[in-house]
């Protein structure tokens, strides 16, 4: 793809906030999304240059920034914001990602490190849940991952990976109307009573000593309890077993106060939002390395099919699911 140049009046912004011109500007490694990083380094000081049109998304991530500082959950501060709203400058914080610390760990086969480290993400993700809709209202944030987006979501799974590697033998349309009229169906109608962050994982998460950093909620929906648990713990590198996926989904609900709604059922509902995100997953991975040009996404299509597999073959809430494993056994074996 073809480096973004950096506009005269991104420039002037850039001036105005350093105070001078005498500084450096070098591009970051993004992720999948369309905004672009740079890091500026001016009087041996560095800060972070986000660029982005979407300004709604620029907005909810201004809006939720304060929110999130006002109920003490460590995010990067907002030095300067462009007069445009399609350009602001962050705090910096560094290089060390919590999913670099637990591979880390995870080669040291420490996982109780590696355990004790999400259970402090998990405390500030409940943290999160019930203070953050206090600060910034329902009613207000409106936002919402409703029955549209999760469509959109085993959508893009079948344009995108189904269609795109020509796979419809294995995996027909009358298995995308199956799991829409069903799966997305039953999340659909599930109470969206919290601002889900969306893609709440360790590779968004900042280590700075023993402090942990939030990034990357500038997508964030009005959702349910259960999204943001599903990343988390089933992120494409979580280092996690599943002994210990277990003791964690045992700790977010028991802390999370949800005795209205039994530990099965929650538990059931966690699976198939852990089943909607991976199916998406493998959509993102195939349209940006094939339709964005990021090719390093592609190679993780295969571990993610693998994982699917075995998320449906090992959590008894798939028995039901016998056409879906089948077809995504017979994709995994070709990709083989």
């Amino acid at each position: 793809m073809v480096e973004r140049k950096i506009t005269k009046d991104e420039q002037d912004f850039i001036v105005t906030f350093t105070g001078t011109q005498d500084y450096s500007i070098t591009p970051l490694v993004g992720d999948g999304s369309q905004r672009k990083l740079y890091s500026i380094t001016y009087r041996k000081t560095t800060a972070v240059l986000v660029l982005f049109d979407n300004i709604e998304e620029n907005e909810a991530f201004f809006l939720l920034t304060n929110a999130l500082q006002a109920i003490q959950v460590a995010v990067p501060s907002i030095y300067a914001i462009a007069p445009n709203r399609k350009a602001y400058i962050l705090e910096y914080l560094g290089d060390l990602r919590l999913d670099e610390k637990l591979a880390s760990l995870a080669k040291q086969k420490d996982q109780k490190a590696v355990v004790s480290l999400y259970e402090n993400v998990i405390q500030t993700l409940i943290h999160i849940q019930k203070k953050l809709i206090h600060v910034v209202p329902l009613t207000v944030y409106k936002r919402e991952m409703d029955n549209s987006i999760l469509q959109s979501y085993v959508q893009l799974f079948f344009d995108e990976f189904i269609s795109y590697y020509k796979l419809e033998k294995d995996c027909p349309p009358s298995l995308q109307t199956s799991i829409k009229n069903d799966l997305v169906k039953e999340l659909g109608s599930l109470e969206r009573n919290v601002i889900s962050l969306r893609d709440f994982q360790a590779r968004n998460v900042m280590l700075q000593g023993s402090k942990l950093v939030y990034l990357d909620y500038q997508d964030a929906y009005r959702g349910t309890v259960y999204y943001d648990l599903a990343s988390l713990l089933y992120a494409s590198s979580s280092f996690l077993n599943e002994e210990s996926i277990s003791y964690l989904i045992h700790t977010f609900y028991s802390l999370s106060s949800l005795e209205q709604t039994s530990f099965n059922l929650f538990n059931e509902r966690l699976y198939k939002f852990v089943l909607l995100r991976r199916l998406h997953s493998l959509g993102i991975y195939a349209y940006l390395g094939n339709k964005q040009g990021k090719k390093h996404f592609l190679p993780k299509i295969k571990p993610a099919l693998a994982n699917l597999n075995n998320l449906l073959a090992k959590q008894k809430v798939f028995a039901s699911y016998t056409e879906l494993s089948i077809a995504l056994q017979k994709i995994e074996q070709k990709w083989n």
